[in-house]
């Protein structure tokens, strides 16, 4: 069958993810020696030839129009003028792009994209309510697990956003509020008690097939812990009151006095999430649905979805790596 209902659109995140992972293809061409295919499709430095290639064309898009076209949220479901994943996104592919622009000898392009950059942090650090970072303030959708994912993607890309680091007061404040709610919303989580971890849903009132712990939501919960955790080590210190948040949200028996303590803290507990998933995938062969039934974590809606693919691997790979470096 055909879906003919209505579908929410546009979606202004595609340009800057689509800039974003293609300027993660040319560096690796370009690492390679493979110059001619980038400056003949993505980087032509010729706005008569490809409308200056297609990184540049979405970039150009980006930098022009971030603040100007009302879009759609990750979900497809609402339109707001101020959505946190896509202003994430955003100065994620600014950011990068005024390096890559550097790098391909573009002075000029490198300073409209370090400009839009800087004006778009300022819009992000408006989105912190004091509570937690929030997605958006229409329609009651500001606590939203597509914070979390917009945080764990441009901190993994080595953006710098307002609120500091991955380990820093504001996230340790926002993921706190995340897992206070979904912990609370979700049988689910109170029937695997003895399992560690938790799982999370999309946003708060979500009622698509019942309002569920989402696959991808919640191995993006894992990903931002982890990403916590190697900022931890990578700093050695962690900002003032932030570390009491985030002791808040351990276990006793868990709780940290420093940076190295509690980026093992937080690495066990972003492995605990994982734990908690699998125990419910296993027995699925490892088929990652859509969604996991809120009161007894059967799967639901789509089956073998990308996206929770792509999430779970993203998150174990980064766990791999952080059980390495602090063996």
């Amino acid at each position: 069958p055909v879906y003919s209902g209505p579908w929410c659109r546009p979606q202004t995140d595609g340009p800057a993810l689509r800039a974003t992972s293609l300027m993660m293809y040319a560096d690796r061409l370009l690492a390679g020696g493979n110059s001619a295919f980038v400056q003949r499709n993505l980087w032509t430095g010729d706005a008569s030839r490809l409308h200056g290639g297609a990184i540049a064309y979405d970039l150009d898009w980006v930098a022009a129009n971030w603040q100007r076209v009302q879009s759609c949220d990750l979900w497809e479901e609402i339109r707001s003028p101020s959505l946190f994943w896509n202003l994430a996104s955003f100065v994620t592919a600014m950011q990068r792009g005024a390096a890559f622009a550097t790098r391909m000898g573009d002075g000029t392009r490198a300073a409209t994209y370090t400009a839009a950059a800087s004006a778009i942090a300022t819009a992000l650090a408006a989105h912190d309510n004091g509570q937690y970072v929030f997605e958006t303030q229409t329609a009651g959708r500001e606590l939203d697990s597509a914070v979390l994912g917009g945080l764990h993607h441009a901190y993994t890309l080595g953006v710098k956003l307002p609120f500091g680091d991955a380990a820093s007061g504001a996230v340790a404040r926002t993921v706190r509020a995340q897992v206070d709610y979904f912990c609370g919303a979700f049988a689910i989580n109170q029937k695997l008690s003895a399992t560690p971890g938790m799982l999370i849903g999309r946003y708060v009132g979500d009622h698509y097939v019942g309002g569920n712990p989402w696959i991808l939501a919640t191995a993006q919960l894992a990903s931002l812990l982890f990403d916590a955790s190697d900022a931890l080590c990578a700093n050695g210190t962690i900002e003032t009151g932030a570390l009491a948040i985030w002791n808040s949200l351990l276990d006793p028996s868990l709780r940290a006095h420093d940076a190295p303590s509690l980026a093992r803290a937080l690495l066990l507990v972003g492995s605990g999430v994982l734990e908690r998933l699998e125990s419910l995938v296993a027995p699925l062969a490892y088929q990652l649905p859509e969604q996991l039934s809120r009161s007894t974590g059967a799967p639901l809606s789509a089956t073998n979805l990308t996206w929770s693919y792509a999430e779970t691997l993203d998150a174990a790979r980064i766990q791999q790596r952080l059980w390495r470096a602090q063996a």
